[in-house]
């Protein structure tokens, strides 16, 4: 490849090709601007002696088999990259401790790179995220107070998955608004309240954590007008459900399922007529179902398996 130096390339896009080589020394492209590898067969070990070319503000490289260490070495220079996708290799990410970039991203995507197993602190010094991606990172660490800090100061309409590690603690409430596009805290060991900020998302995942404190449901505020998707299957949620569900009138998919939540099934519940899916398997509701569901005729998936629900189900005789 090194043969194309000469034509001063500024953009390359190999996107989803079957190319099976190992990666090139891309550092003598000194106006590459734009590079897309990602989806191919591109394999065997990043070279420890290679650099980025310096002009380079985009760099995909996903969904290939590339293996070995990524260090400040690599980066070097690389003042103007804004877009950096590694996801779904099977890189480590190692750079020395106190290692300031030159650069801001606004995407970064290193879903299954290797980046723990302590919180990645380079990423305190990026302050444009418009999307992050550090899910399945083997990261096992509580997550620092300076990244909770960041996000009011990021662009609105944040894209954020750190799920599928093991992150630990408590997360803040902020009092001004936050807006999330997509949040995905899965799969870790978040305890406590979920903040009332979270509120503010398109999709909302926090399955599989150790929350135990539906403070979320506050029925004071007013109507959550953007939650579209809720997850919050698999923690520690008890007492009974909140019967405010008419504040978040935008929810098509609710899953509440494998909790603790007792008592009776919210009426309000009725008032989601949008919603299509309902699941809440594996609680200790009691009672009758609430006839409100009958509102909800765009239901197409009604789970409430494993509970101790009795009465009739003529709610369900939608016509």
């Amino acid at each position: 490849m090194s043969g194309c130096a000469r034509y001063s390339l500024e953009e390359l896009n190999l996107n989803m090709n079957q190319i099976n080589d190992t990666l090139h020394d891309f550092s003598t492209f000194t106006s590459l601007k734009w590079l897309y590898l990602s989806k191919n067969k591109l394999n065997g070990e990043i070279p420890k002696d290679i650099q980025f070319p310096p002009q380079l503000e985009k760099l995909y490289m996903e969904s290939n088999s590339l293996k070995g260490v990524l260090t400040d070495y690599h980066f070097a220079n690389m003042s103007k990259l804004q877009r950096l996708f590694l996801s779904d290799n099977s890189l480590a990410l190692t750079f020395t401790q106190n290692w300031v970039p030159p650069f801001q991203l606004i995407w970064l995507g290193l879903r299954s790179c290797k980046l723990g197993p302590t919180f990645p602190k380079w990423l305190m010094t990026q302050n444009k995220f418009d999307v992050i991606d550090i899910s399945n990172a083997s990261i096992s660490d509580i997550v620092p107070e300076w990244f909770w800090a960041k996000l009011p100061l990021l662009n609105n309409f944040l894209d954020m998955n750190i799920s599928y590690n093991n992150l630990q603690g408590i997360i803040p409430n902020f009092p001004q608004k936050i807006y999330f596009h997509e949040m995905s805290l899965g799969s870790n060991q978040f305890e406590g309240p979920i903040p009332l900020f979270l509120r503010n998302s398109l999709h909302l995942d926090l399955s599989k954590n150790k929350f135990s404190d539906s403070i979320f449901f506050s029925c004071t505020n007013g109507t959550i007008g953007s939650l579209y998707q809720l997850d919050l299957s698999h923690n520690q949620l008890f007492g009974q459900i909140p019967d405010c569900w008419n504040h978040f009138k935008s929810l098509t998919y609710l899953d509440m399922s494998h909790n603790k939540f007792s008592r009776k099934i919210s009426t309000s519940v009725g008032s989601l007529f949008d919603l299509q899916a309902l699941l809440l398997r594996n609680n200790n509701l009691t009672n009758e179902m609430p006839f409100s569901l009958k509102s909800c005729t765009k239901l197409v998936i009604l789970d409430l398996a494993e509970n101790k629900l009795t009465g009739p189900f003529s709610c369900l005789d939608w016509e």
